[in-house]
């Protein structure tokens, strides 16, 4: 009379959904540490021209011309990605081409079928043998240039001698 694995098939049915979770199981709610999401991917038959940012990673798979600005995220051109911007972002991994300026907080990776033409501004790159890369590197993050640089005088240091015998006094001293 009674089949049990059709109403096993169905109970489950209609207890889940579209969304795939029991209807008993409540969404997962959104927390400021959330696990990174599957990055957002430029498909190998796209062309984007403008301005990229954003809080995720990206992967290049086909071409991208314009600017990109990721400062918390990664961006990886895929083998057969193309990418003519300048770029800010946490990391960068180049696996097709990149030609532009690349600013990175933390490191920039060019693999063995990696081409890079442009300026590197990051504490760490790694050149991968067999990449080709055309440009300037520079390891020095602007930030410790900026706490290495020599201070600047005192106003005091120009109150010299007027070349007349007589000397001058800078404001604010007797």
């Amino acid at each position: 009379m009674f089949d049990k694995r059709k109403d096993q098939a169905r109970s489950t049915q209609t207890a889940s959904p579209p969304g795939g979770r029991p209807a008993s199981e409540s969404p997962p709610r959104a927390t400021a540490q959330a696990p990174q999401a599957d990055p957002a991917i430029i498909g190998t038959a796209l062309l984007v021209s403008g301005e990229l940012s954003g809080d995720e990673d990206v992967v290049v798979a086909g071409r991208f011309q314009g600017k990109i600005s990721l400062p918390k995220n990664s961006l990886m051109v895929s083998k057969g990605g193309h990418v003519e911007a300048d770029v800010s972002a946490n990391a960068v991994q180049i696996e097709g081409r990149v030609a532009g300026d690349l600013r990175c907080a933390d490191k920039v990776v060019i693999t063995a079928t990696g081409q890079m033409e442009g300026t590197i501004v990051a504490p760490r790159v790694i050149l991968v043998d067999g990449a080709k890369f055309k440009g300037s590197i520079d390891m020095d993050p602007p930030a410790e240039t900026k706490k290495t640089a020599p201070p600047t005088r005192a106003p005091q240091a120009e109150a010299r001698s007027a070349g007349d015998g007589s000397t001058r006094q800078v404001a604010g001293q007797a």
